[in-house]
């Protein structure tokens, strides 16, 4: 039996496909690719797949992460990855298919792109003034409906405010995985405490380890 590892796009309207419907999604689509996958058991037989870290609704990604199982330890990975790609709808793009490398409790960070559609003139000067700022309190609820002051400016890493045609950019690196969390809508939630925000999208783009390097 052998691990792989699918890296691929979210894009468009599967924006709004929901984390536990993504599984059922996926598994849909292991079935019609045809690959030798291997199902747990039970009951219900369905393909065993793991998510490296779940996106939130309504966020785009370039850098999604999906293992699976192949019955076959010679199976070729480039038949696979042409497989996949075969039976993936308009917003899921195959990028590429690897044995996995690291464990998905490695994930230490996410870097993400907010973009601003069509902002006022002044947007970008204030954005930039609210991320100079040395604190920036925010509430957050946990799992149990408890709320908690948090302080996000430090939290915020390798900010770049940049102009693209008629879009205003935010990148950022936020803390990501099962240590910490912080979700890009609290930075969102706390810049409307400032200004009225323009029309957004938000797109993760890189998940990384501990060292700062890519989750492979």
């Amino acid at each position: 039996m052998k691990s792989v590892r699918l890296f691929y796009e979210k894009r468009g309207p599967m924006r709004f496909v929901s984390h536990l419907d993504m599984n059922r999604f996926m598994a849909r689509m292991l079935r019609l690719s045809g690959l030798p996958v291997w199902y747990t058991e039970g009951f219900h037989p369905h393909p065993f797949i793991t998510f490296a870290l779940p996106l939130s609704l309504g966020f785009e990604s370039e850098y999604e992460v999906m293992d699976f199982r192949l019955i076959q330890d010679d199976y070729p990975l480039d038949k696979a990855f042409f497989a996949l790609s075969g039976v993936m709808p308009a917003g899921i793009r195959a990028l590429k298919l690897a044995e996995p490398q690291k464990k998905p409790g490695e994930i230490a960070a996410a870097r993400f792109r907010i973009a601003f559609a069509s902002p006022p003139a002044d947007f970008e000067e204030t954005l930039r003034r609210f991320l100079g700022r040395s604190g920036i309190l925010v509430e957050k609820k946990n799992k149990k409906g408890a709320v908690s002051v948090l302080d996000i400016a430090p939290k915020m890493k390798n900010i770049e405010v940049l102009q693209d045609g008629k879009e205003v950019l935010l990148q950022l690196e936020l803390p990501a995985g099962g240590t910490e969390n912080l979700n890009p809508s609290l930075v969102l939630r706390a810049l409307e405490s400032e200004c009225q925000l323009p029309p957004y999208s938000v797109c993760r783009t890189k998940l990384l380890d501990q060292t700062g390097a890519d989750f492979c």
